[in-house]
């Protein structure tokens, strides 16, 4: 779009400086390039309301962390466009029961319809990596198709739920709330006590987090998850 304008948020001089001279010449004001890590970018005044358009190519170690600022700051973009190696991606879309399914799948597909839109093989980059990489584009769902509860507090739910896959989600959220609890919770939603957390859908782990509140569980009880390497994100 010719009146787009482009803000690129690169680290290290001379990548930045290299980027800067490759964006389209003679609009230089419609272009800016940020010298900066992703995960410090914020709106400045009048961003906010603008349609971003997100887009990158990310490494593995920094990955996990931009998805989450994206969550974070999902009301900021209209969408986002981003290269991950295929093993993430592959996470990303996973259905449930699979090996690829987890805690990252459920909170990114509550909040984004993901949808995979190219598969890049090694031979297309120069130097050739070691890896496959998959385009996916994630689109922020309309609040009124979104669970009504925050990522936050989901994360910590899902914590629970998935922290040992080879044991029950009962036995995972007893462990937490207690024996008695976590079958009531299970119970009022239907939920058989022998289903593992990776069998359900986002949804129904959505519904299950909510349970405490309707059930006098307090969610302070909950593990605290780990911050990752960023401080201010879980791992997943």
């Amino acid at each position: 779009e010719a009146r787009a304008s482009v803000t690129a948020v690169v680290v290290g001089g001379g990548v930045a400086e290299s980027r800067g001279e490759a964006l389209r010449p003679g609009i230089p004001e419609r272009r800016r390039s940020l010298h900066r890590d992703k995960l410090s970018r914020r709106a400045a005044d009048g961003e906010a309301a603008r349609p971003w358009q997100l887009c990158g190519n990310l490494r593995a170690n920094i990955s996990s962390p931009v998805l989450f600022w994206c969550l974070a700051n999902r009301r900021l973009f209209a969408g986002a466009t981003f290269m991950l190696q295929k093993e993430m991606a592959r996470r990303l879309a996973a259905s449930p029961g699979t090996k690829d399914y987890g805690r990252l799948t459920v909170a990114l597909s509550l909040w984004f319809e993901i949808k995979t839109v190219l598969e890049v093989p090694p031979s297309a980059f120069h130097p050739r990596p070691q890896v496959d990489s998959t385009v996916i584009s994630l689109m922020p769902r309309h609040e009124t198709e979104t669970p009504a509860i925050s990522p936050e507090s989901l994360g910590r739910f899902t914590a629970a739920a998935f922290a040992a896959r080879r044991k029950t989600i009962f036995n995972n959220l007893s462990k937490v709330y207690g024996r008695p609890a976590a079958a009531k919770a299970l119970a009022d939603l239907q939920l058989e006590p022998s289903l593992r957390a990776e069998t359900l859908e986002p949804r129904a782990l959505a519904a299950l987090a909510l349970a405490p509140d309707k059930n006098g569980l307090k969610e302070e009880k909950v593990s605290t998850v780990k911050s990752g390497p960023v401080g201010r994100f879980p791992v997943y």
